[in-house]
């Protein structure tokens, strides 16, 4: 049976997430400050590591088409504004 876990995310330009293989991303928002993703999965699956970027409002970002936009995330009433892609594969 399959569930929706959460997965709290750090404010840093990449990072690698273990979830359940097949996991299936819903949304990306702000829960009391903290950027998290919600995701189905079957907890019984294998585990991956997938790799997830966050790039501020006028940062430098090299788009190389490798990569799937989540969602966009205010903190602070709006004041910083963040944009959160998965990595994809390159081959």
């Amino acid at each position: 049976m399959k569930r929706i876990y959460k997965y709290p995310l750090l404010l840093c330009p990449e990072q690698h997430v273990e979830m359940p293989i097949a996991a299936r991303i819903l949304c990306c928002e702000v829960q009391r400050d903290t950027v998290c993703l919600w995701a189905v999965v079957d907890p019984e699956a294998g585990k991956v590591h997938r790799t997830f970027r966050i790039v501020g409002t006028g940062n430098a970002f090299d788009d190389d088409n490798h990569t799937h936009h989540l969602g966009t995330v205010q903190l602070e009433g709006g004041q910083f504004v963040f944009h959160v892609f998965e990595q994809l594969g390159t081959t």
